[in-house]
């Protein structure tokens, strides 16, 4: 999810830039709601867990939902054993294809520490890169928030604590001081999931202040309501990206991933 939240300020910015470009996106179904409302976007929602489980299964809807269009460019922004294949299978529809460079290799030697810990491009600004070869104006201006400022009459913080490593995860307990320090706020704590639930309620049993976002909130409510929070405390995850599109001050902590190697 987190790759998928990058993407979206970038076509944001060739829709808002490139008005006669038409795009086709293809991701999974529940990252719908993430793209709806960009113009000239048009989403294609598969199901890789049921439905187009099997490549050609894939290939097969891709085909149906696009039938008689001509493509001019398909860009890769994954760059994985599936996307690979689909975009030999696809060649025949395209003029030109572009896959976004990961740098996987340069990657995994700072992690081993062959070579020295340097900042790499953000992820987004790859997939701008990528998108530049045929639109490059879009190289030289600013990326924007997706929402902007919405001013609360509360105090809010929001806190993201958790994520989908276990290591990544700062210990919820250490959340204590920082409820207590600043009981003039109201905090809201996301958790989904009957264990992260559980967790999160040990620190509100404690604190009057500090309730439990709705678990049935869609991705969108989320960013409204994050934008609504004076501050948003997050660990590197999904909810860090979710944050980022919003106008509101986001603080990511960090554990044995590095905001260096491009997600930052």
């Amino acid at each position: 999810l987190g790759d998928v939240i990058l993407i979206k300020p970038v076509l944001e910015l060739l829709s808002k830039h490139e008005k006669n470009v038409n795009i086709w996106l293809v991701s999974s179904i529940k990252h719908k709601e993430i793209f709806e409302g960009i113009p000239n976007v048009n989403f294609i929602g598969v199901d890789l867990k049921l439905q187009h489980k099997s490549i050609f299964k894939l290939l097969r809807f891709i085909n149906l939902e696009t039938k008689g269009i001509d493509f001019d460019y398909l860009y890769d922004f994954h760059d994985v054993i599936r996307t690979k294949i689909l975009r030999i299978l696809l060649k025949s529809r395209f003029v030109e294809f572009k896959v976004i460079k990961k740098e996987r290799l340069l990657k995994k030697k700072i992690i081993r520490k062959k070579i020295s810990l340097k900042k790499l491009k953000h992820t987004t600004e790859r997939y701008r890169e990528c998108l530049s070869c045929h639109f490059p104006r879009i190289l030289n201006i600013p990326l924007e928030r997706s929402i902007t400022k919405i001013v609360s009459s509360k105090k809010k913080i929001g806190i993201a604590p958790f994520a989908a490593h276990s290591s990544k995860i700062w210990p919820i307990e250490n959340y204590h001081p920082i409820i207590s320090k600043f009981k003039d706020f109201e905090f809201i704590l996301f958790a989904f999931g009957e264990k992260e639930i559980t967790a999160a309620n040990k620190v509100i049993a404690e604190h009057k202040n500090c309730s439990l976002v709705s678990p049935n909130i869609s991705i969108i409510e989320q960013m409204n309501l994050i934008n609504e929070f004076d501050v948003f405390i997050s660990m590197d995850s999904a909810n860090m990206h979710l944050g980022c599109l919003t106008s509101t001050t986001v603080i990511s902590i960090w554990g044995p991933t590095h905001y260096y190697l491009g997600f930052g």
